[in-house]
Order: C-alpha cells, then structure tokens, then sequence
C-alpha cells in the first residue's frame, strides 16, 4: 500500500479524535453551563420566596428593609453566578482551543515524520508478499502438504447463534465432564456470568458462572488446562489465577504477545477462542468471556446483563470502554461431537507444549465417536514458533478463506467484526469479475473498535464497490427500542458484531475467530507500506486463530444439509424472516434479498419507528453507510432522525 494512502488513514484517524475530544469538551462545558444556570434559577427563585414568605410578615418599616436587603444579596450572588458561569465559558473556550491546537501539532507531527521515514527507508527485504490466489483449484487446506491436516468425518455440528445458546450448552457439557477441559481464550473475567439471570441480585454462590462450573470439574478429578493471552493490552490471567488459588487440577498458562523467558514464537497475540472436553466434544467460541460480550438473540438496546448500564440511557463516556461499550452484540459458536474434537485437542497440545513447562500429549486418546456424517476440518493462523508441527507458522485460515472465494458459483457471505484484508478484496474483485452471476453479500460493523480500521475498511470497500457494484452489498446491524417514558423518543442503536463466519453457496462454511484483517490471516502490518509490510510478512507476525471449516457436498465429502441450516438460522435471525426458509433466492438471488429487506427497515423506520419482518423477532439490518458517527450514517441512508434518540458510537 502506497505511502500517501496510508497516511490518509492515519490523518482522518488524528482528524476524527480531535473532533471527538472538542465535542466531548464542549458536551462537558455545556453540562456545567446549565448547572450553573439551574443554580442562578434557585436562587432567584430562593429570593422571592423570602420577600413572600417572610419579609410580607414584618410591621413597616422593617418588611420594606428586609425586602431591600434581599434583593441586594439576590442581585450580588446572581452576580456572582453570571461571573462564574462567564469564567466557565471562557475557559472551555480556552481550553478547547489549546486542546486542538495541540492535537493538531500531534497530527503535523506525525504526518511529518511518518513522511520523512516513508520517503528514506531503504526496503528491508525482498520477499515475495503472500498471494490474493489459491495455491490450487482444490477447496480442502493443504498447508502446503500432500495431505490435508486435521480433517475428519462423522462429525455431529450444533450451530449456536449468541452467547446466551452458547454459554448454557458450554456449561452444561462442562458439567458433563470425566477426563479434560481444556480452554484458548483471548480474556477470561473470573466474574463472567454465563447464565445470568439474576445478575446484580443472586448471591454469588448462585450464580451459574463458568468459573464455579470449571471449579466443579477439577474438583471431580478433571484434568483443567486454560491458555490464555498474556500482555497489556488482554490480561485477566492474575485475576483468574486469584479465583481458582488452591484448585491442584486447573492450570492456567499465558500465551505471551512476544518471545519471553525461553519462549520463542514471533509477535502475536493468543486470539483464538475455543474448548474441548473429554476430547470428545469441542467448541469454536464466539466471544472473550467479559460480561459486556454476553446477549441473547434478541439484542435488547437495553440488557443489564451485559453488565452495568447494559446499553441504558447511552453508556455514559466512563464506561465506554468495557467491552464493545455495552451494545448489543453478535456472537457465533459452534459445537462439535465426533473426531475434529480430537483435532482441536491436538491443536492446543502443541500450543501448550510450547509455552508451558508441564507437558501435555494426547497422542493415545483415541478418536471419539460423533454421531453424525459431517466433515470438519480445523485450519489454524499461529506465528512461527508457536507449534512444534508446523515451526513455520500456519496461514491455514487465509488458505481456507481463498479457495472458498475461487471455487464460489453462486454467493459468498461474509459475517465479521473486521474487513481490512487487501488479499481477501483482491481475490474478492477476481471471483467476481470472473463470474457475473456471483454475488457477495458482507454483514460488517459500521465503527470497527481498532483506532483506524473504520478508514481501511472504508478503502477495501470501496474498491469492491467500485469493480462490482451490481454483485456487492454491505449491511450493518441495528435495533431500536420503544420509548419507556411518555414524551420520550423511541431509541435506536447499533448493534456490535463479534462473529466471524463464512458460507459459500450453501456447501462450505467456516465458523472461529479469524478476522477478514492482517492480524488473522497473514501479519499484522499488511496495510503498512514497505518495509514494514514486508519485514512484518517475513518475520509471520499474526495472531493464534482457529476456525473450523464444514465441507457439505463437496470435495469428496458426504452432503449433510448442515451448511444450509446454518446459513438460515443466521439469516432468519438477522433478516427477521421468522418461519419463513431461504431455500428460493428470488429473482435478484440472495443479494436481491438483502437489499429489499434493508430498503424495507428504512421505510419502516421513517413510518413506525421500528425495523419490518416478523413482530417477535424484526428484521436488524440497514444498508453500509461510510459517515464515522451514527447521525450521520442514519441520514446517509434516509432515516429521519428527529424521530429517534440516536445513540452514539460506542467506543469511538
């Protein structure tokens, strides 16, 4: 990516934060303006009750000198309200300015310097970058072998949309558990309530916590191994060791972000999120275990138990940060029975082994029994370094995602929390140019919560909008919510998305934890002009990812339906089809169907205030808008937003 393009991004970021800050200053100034003023009201009123009150009580002349006296001490406080509220103003004006100004100089400086280095630096290496192709035509991952790795048949797969569907069935096999648990998590909140039904009133001893169901376990004779992430950005590891003190039979071991005491993988963060037990059973997860990623399929505006506030009266800019700012949000989970549960179990061996000093093998466990007839195969992203298998890294989820993309004939869907990738745009625009009947239909997040990734995302959009703008729609997520007070505005606010998953022509899916961005897929610096792209390409910087891939009638495997049961569970959820299937795509195919229903919740939403589709559970999506804050991305699509109390971007 060229120099000027990348400091572009980094300007509008810079740019976007002083507006931001300036509107948060004035929001506060104002907010003491009418403090102030509301005091000067009291007082005032104050002072004409004691006139009537008290002064009209006196004998003349000492009523007409109280009510002088009083009037003067009213006029000389008022005075001195009016100076300090001026004094208010002045400052925030001051400080307002100076505040800006100096964010400005940041900017100049960064843009300069960022400038100075693209200009002069000397490439640090000549490698060739990873391709936007397939290595071959086939759909299954190679990494490159001759065989493909960690593919298994006989597979039983449970599809489970949001956390509330996930965290009961995680806890219940839990409690099922006789031999192992072991647990990749990016975060884990020791308080993290799985089933919170009474989430601020059950004592704690009542709560269905998965802590107290992973205590429960070890403390049946189950083996409980947990690898985390480990460094500043993603570390509850002291605080989960603090929960489970004492418990012999969980361990807890850090996945550190960069080589530390003898551990040798290269820069990436434990990003995967998943579970086996027994090594029976196992779970692609959706989401960290923080409070604020809890919600149902409902994705209430308002929900305290996604923690405090739960999205209630906006979250106030404290609490901003805590989670994804308490929205609602969307998660994905799948369940496997069968042998890919084995696979996973081997997966977080090798990780393991690497990094911790008590050593796991599961070499004689044998394959369980899966009860079903469904191929899954587990494809892993990990640094090199970081697995004894493959010491080279593994790009297995980028591989999976382009022969998904060549081999597609009729759709691509696409569900993500982020879209940055120039590999995947690029190998997005050939498939599509190569097929005009293809479609691809992409359900993204409007503010991505990585500084900059709304401006890449904005530049990878494009172009696809660009090359294939009758095969392409992008969507977003949103709901709304009857006013509870009369007089008041029924609200409206996104809804965040946490999931990642893929479905291609109703025959392949991925489900797991790999972004569409650099970080997931190849290194993390893939937006960044050389060298830095190409030193970060050589040296496999990337994150710990793992997905599971479902091959439904295709590539030698045996048809199943499961592909197509997953893809209609999302869209009826999303869509607000309610019984209705989505077997017919209608005469505009599958996109067609998208973009009407997206039309429709604009109408809707000007006449009613409320999305269309089924009453229980309405329609969510609206169409892509490019403005950074939700007004603005409303009334880009033609929502009339004096109807609504528009909740803000949370996080910024």
């Amino acid at each position: 990516m060229s120099c000027s393009r990348v400091m572009l991004v980094i300007t509008q970021q810079l740019l976007s934060w002083v507006i931001g800050l300036a509107k948060l200053i004035q929001q506060q100034c104002s907010h003491v303006i009418t403090q102030v003023v509301q005091k000067l009201q009291q007082w005032q009123t104050s002072c004409t009750s004691v006139i009537s009150t008290v002064c009209s009580k006196l004998p003349w002349p000492l009523s007409f000198l109280c009510a002088v006296v009083t009037v003067l001490v009213c006029i000389a406080v008022s005075v001195v309200i009016l100076l300090v509220a001026t004094v208010v103003v002045l400052l925030c004006i001051v400080v307002t300015v100076v505040v800006t100004i100096a964010v400005l100089l940041i900017v100049i400086t960064v843009v300069t310097l960022f400038s100075l280095i693209c200009i002069l630096a000397i490439p640090l290496c000549a490698n060739r970058m990873e391709a936007s192709t397939a290595p071959d035509p086939g759909l299954v991952v190679t990494e490159g072998g001759t065989s493909p790795p960690r593919l298994s048949m006989n597979n039983r797969t449970v599809l489970l949309p949001d956390a509330e569907l996930a965290c009961k069935t995680m806890v219940h096999r839990i409690s099922l558990a006789t031999t192992t648990i072991h647990l990749l998590q990016l975060e884990f909140d020791p308080k993290f309530t799985a089933e919170p039904a009474h989430l601020f009133t059950a004592p704690a001893s009542e709560r269905s916590d998965l802590i107290i169901a992973l205590i429960a376990a070890a403390q049946r004779g189950v083996k409980v191994r947990i690898l985390m992430n480990s460094n500043v950005f993603a570390n509850t590891i002291p605080a989960l060791t603090t929960a489970v003190s004492g418990e012999t039979n969980i361990e807890l071991q850090g996945f550190p972000i960069w080589p530390t005491f003898g551990i040798t993988h290269t820069l990436g963060i434990m990003h995967a999120k998943g579970m086996s037990v027994d090594s029976a059973t196992a779970f692609v997860v959706g989401l960290p275990f923080e409070q604020g990623y809890w919600d149902t399929q409902s994705h209430l505006v308002t929900d305290t138990r996604r923690g405090n506030f739960g999205g209630g009266s906006f979250i106030p800019p404290s609490n901003a940060g805590a989670g994804v700012g308490l929205k609602p949000v969307h998660t994905v989970s799948l369940r496997i029975d069968g042998p890919a549960a084995l696979d996973f179990d081997v997966v977080f061996s090798d990780l393991w082994n690497k990094v911790s000093s008590n050593k796991l093998s599961v070499s004689g466990v044998a394959p369980p029994v899966g009860g079903g007839s469904q191929s899954v195969q587990v494809v892993l992203s990990a640094p090199p370094r970081s697995e004894s298998r493959f010491p080279s890294g593994e790009t297995g989820s980028l591989e999976a995602y382009l022969r998904a993309i060549a081999n597609a004939k009729r759709f691509l869907y696409f569900e993500n929390q982020y879209f940055t990738s120039p590999i995947i745009r690029d190998a997005l625009i050939r498939a599509l140019k190569a097929n005009t009947s293809l479609q691809l239909i992409m359900l993204l997040n409007e503010n991505p919560d990585l500084p900059t990734y709304k401006f890449w995302q904005e530049f990878v959009l494009g172009s696809l909008f660009k090359f294939a703008p009758a095969q392409f729609g992008a969507f977003t997520l949103w709901r709304t919510r009857a006013p509870t007070t009369p007089g008041h505005l029924p609200e409206i606010m996104q809804c965040y998305l946490e999931s990642k998953v893929t479905v291609v022509d109703d025959v392949w899916a991925m489900v797991g934890s790999a972004n569409l961005d650099g970080g997931s897929l190849g290194h993390i610096f893939e937006f960044l002009p050389k060298p830095w792209s190409c030193e970060s390409f050589r040296l496999g910087w990337r994150n710990v990812e793992l997905s599971t891939v479902l091959y439904d009638g295709v590539a030698g495997n045996p048809p199943t339906g499961e592909v197509f049961r997953l893809r209609e569970i999302l869209w009826k959820e999303h869509l607000g089809l309610g019984s209705a299937s989505t077997t017919s795509s209608g005469a505009g195919g599958f996109l067609g169907l998208w973009q009407s229903n997206a039309a429709g919740n604009v109408g809707s939403l000007n006449a009613t205030q409320v999305m269309a589709g089924d009453p229980v559970s309405p329609s969510r999506i609206l169409p892509y808008s490019t403005k950074l804050d939700t007004v603005g991305q409303l009334t880009q699509l033609g929502v009339n937003v004096s109807l609504f109390d528009v909740a803000p971007v949370v996080p910024p």
